[in-house]
This record gives C-alpha cells, sequence and structure tokens, in this order.
C-alpha cells in the first residue's frame, strides 16, 4: 500500500457538484532553517487532479515530499497552485481565476514525539468559475 503524502488536495467543481478532474496542481515548499533567516525553496512537485478530483501523488526531481517533510528543521511555507484556466476553457468558459494559488504554513514533523503519527495537510478546493473556497481538511 503507498503511503499517504503529508500534502493532498481535493478539487470540486461547484457548478456540477462532481470532481474537477485532470487539472495540473504545483506544490512548492519553502524552510526557514531558523526564526533569523529568509526560507528557502527547498523543493517543487507537480501533481495531477485524477478521476476523484485528488491529487494524490506528487513528482519532483530530487527529494520526495515525504522525505523532505521528515528531514526539515525549521519552519515550513507551502503554497499549492492550481492551474484552473485549462479545465474550464475545455468547458467554454472563460475563468475570471486562472489560477488558484494557496499559501499555507506548518511546522512539518519538527518537534514529533518519536513513535507519534505524522500530521497530515489535506486542502480542499471548492471552485466555480469566478469564485472558489478553500479551507484545511482532514
Amino acid at each position: 500500500m503507498a503511503t499517504r503524502p503529508p500534502v493532498t488536495c481535493h478539487v470540486l467543481d461547484t457548478t456540477i457538484g462532481q470532481p474537477g478532474p485532470n487539472i495540473a496542481v504545483t506544490l512548492k515548499v519553502n524552510i526557514a532553517e531558523s526564526a533569523d533567516q529568509d526560507a528557502k525553496l527547498a523543493g517543487e512537485f507537480s501533481g495531477l487532479t485524477n478521476g476523484d478530483g485528488r491529487v494524490t501523488e506528487w513528482k519532483g526531481s530530487g527529494s520526495d515530499v515525504q522525505t523532505l517533510f521528515e528531514s526539515a528543521s525549521g519552519d515550513m511555507w507551502c503554497t499549492l497552485t492550481f492551474e484552473t484556466r485549462e479545465y474550464w476553457e475545455k468547458k467554454d468558459i472563460k475563468p475570471f481565476f486562472p489560477e488558484v494559488e494557496i499559501h499555507f504554513q506548518t511546522t512539518g514533523y519538527k518537534g514529533l514525539a518519536q513513535g507519534a503519527s505524522q500530521p497530515h495537510w489535506h486542502v480542499p478546493v471548492l471552485l466555480g468559475p469566478y469564485n472558489y473556497t478553500t479551507y484545511r481538511g482532514s
């Protein structure tokens, strides 16, 4: 069984009440190793929403997402970018938001007690051509 990545996302098309498949998503992870340092790009990963509207796997060069979260020793700033223009244009809709960019902050796995379960960050997006809503899911 594949391990769930630390960050997952889900797109629901509110115009039809169904998942939004085949939307390209980019995950960028920036890490500040100490409080007095600026965050630096530590990893960039790409995914594609599946038939259920979910990204369940991230691809990138170098380190994988799991390893990055396990090895980070500082605060993490993550950005999810959903490339929505092509999705809407295939439906003959010109969207107001050609992409959706969501930022969130976490400490990753830093400070976890040995044997503690690793946290997970799930970011659902309720998507329309002229609006979107997001929240931290479970």
